[in-house]
């Protein structure tokens, strides 16, 4: 909410257990034309709601975020990073190795211990398994609900074995559920319907049943003690529309974060992801319950800058996985000046490999920071030269963990073909600018960071004052069309 003569505005977020809604309005006080106030009304969602209390009983409402900014760039957001980074405490920036955008549901026990000894050598803290590990073959979405390791294709009963070696590795290990779902097909809807609400030919756990939310744990505490599973990937891929007892999701809620909590209760060390599904539940509240984001489907390097660039203003950094997803195009001439063939690093465009563009390492190192950094793709099929460049990306990365766990975002730029961020602590002892360049032929830009000004800061082997920098900027020579480079500013001590 803005106001255009004072130049101040105020964000709202509201962290709701159930369904909500906004509502603004103006209020006039001296008559229609005269001076008005502005009434923002924010809280469940109205239509078809009817919550009835028992006796004793009391309904909290949701609690509401706000601030004011000045900055209509990104509305402020480094203060809702501040908020969140002290509310929800951060398990860190990990990197996790996802076996999906590799070989989709194809995996094998032979193809995951190709990839595990690659993704150790990369960095990588978790090796995840997606979907295509349990159910009968060619057919695991009629089993969504089971949770049943598949015995007679893709890893043929040898899921234990591989826990074993992705242990051995120095590795933990995760998988893919998608724990509120279940396929009518299943045997545990057909066992228990009364634990599933059905709608649009969807079947979906009813976490407001206590009986329900029991069965489902019980289910999801044996894998997890089987397998030995450290990482839970929770995917949601249908909608549910309509809450049966018109009490706006809440009581669905409710029982859906005393599941989550109870998990993270008995599990302590346990890292769960919220795979986003398109972004149908990437609200700031979701922090209580997950640790990271998974923000698209779409792998898009490109893409996946400009979702996170905007996000930033409802989610902190750390929360905001970026992916990898890449394969070198080899013995590949470059252009027709030369007859040298070379390789070259390509990212895929869309959620399954159907478009691919080169990419420059500049670009993709700098558009996967911010957060955790997952990396999904056949890491056989790179080559040494460009694999190598991962590896010490991924090192240099891991090493300034401390700085990316709690750090917050500015967007100091947000114009055509070209953005700028600046990550730093809440100190302004460590400041990291990030420029991006989508299409501007230009030689130089000039940043203005937010800094201390009364500290000294050291930039490209230069020291300035901090007041000097915030009003002279600090120019720097422009890197090419769909590239970035990243500039660090140092506080002197």
């Amino acid at each position: 909410l803005f106001n255009k003569q004072n130049g101040r505005g105020y964000v709202f977020h509201i962290l709701s257990d159930g369904k909500w809604q906004y509502s603004v309005r103006r209020k006039y006080t001296q008559g229609h034309g005269g001076k008005c106030e502005i009434v923002v009304e924010i809280g469940y969602a109205e239509r078809d709601f009817c919550y009835k209390l028992q006796s004793g009983e009391k309904l909290k409402l949701p609690s509401i975020l706000y601030y004011r900014f000045t900055n209509k760039t990104d509305l402020d957001a480094y203060k809702m990073h501040r908020f969140a980074n002290a509310e929800y405490p951060s398990k860190g920036v990990p990197i996790i190795y996802n076996s999906w955008m590799s070989s989709f549901d194809g995996i094998s026990y032979d193809t995951c211990l190709e990839q595990l000894d690659k993704a150790k050598k990369l960095g990588a803290d978790y090796f995840v398994i997606d979907a295509g590990w349990f159910g009968p073959p060619k057919d695991w979405y009629s089993s969504v609900g089971d949770w049943e390791e598949c015995l007679n294709a893709n890893m043929r009963g040898r899921m234990r074995d591989f826990v074993t070696k992705v242990e051995e590795y120095g590795l933990k290990f995760g998988l893919w559920f998608e724990i509120e779902r279940a396929s009518k097909d299943s045997k545990n809807f057909l066992a228990h319907p009364e634990f599933y609400v059905v709608e649009d030919g969807s079947a979906f756990v009813d976490f407001s049943n206590p009986k329900a939310v029991e069965f489902v744990y019980g289910i999801l505490k044996e894998r997890i003690e089987k397998y030995s599973i450290k990482f839970i990937k929770f995917d949601y891929n249908a909608e549910h529309f309509y809450d049966l007892g018109k009490n706006g999701f809440i009581k669905h809620f409710r029982g859906y974060r005393e599941f989550l909590k109870k998990i993270k209760t008995d599990f302590p060390d346990l890292y769960l992801e919220n795979c986003a599904s398109g972004g149908m539940r990437m609200a700031l509240v979701n922090l209580v319950d997950f640790d990271s984001f998974w923000m698209s489907d779409n792998h898009s390097i490109f893409t996946q800058a400009r979702i996170f660039k905007d996000t930033l203003k409802r989610i902190p950094p750390r929360a905001l996985e970026k992916w990898i997803t890449v394969a070198t195009a080899k013995n590949f001439r470059a252009d027709y000046t030369t007859r040298t063939r070379q390789d070259r690093l390509t990212v895929c465009l869309d959620a399954e490999w159907g478009a691919m563009t080169t990419v420059k390492h500049g670009f993709l190192q700098c558009a996967s920071v911010g957060g955790p950094i997952g990396i999904s793709c056949d890491l056989t099929e790179i080559s040494e030269s460009d694999f190598e460049k991962l590896r010490a990306f991924i090192c240099s990365y891991k090493q300034q963990e401390a700085f990316w766990k709690d750090c917050e975002c500015r967007i100091l730029t947000d114009g055509e073909g070209v953005t700028v961020l600046q990550f730093n602590d809440e100190q302004f002892t460590k400041i990291k600018i990030y420029t991006f360049n989508y299409k501007r032929n230009q030689k130089d830009i000039t940043v203005y960071p937010v800094c201390n000004e009364n500290a000294k800061y050291t930039v490209l082997g230069n020291t300035y004052a901090g007041k000097r920098l915030k009003t002279d900027g600090i120019r720097l020579n422009m890197c090419g069309v769909d590239d970035a480079f990243c500039v660090e500013v140092e506080k002197q001590w």
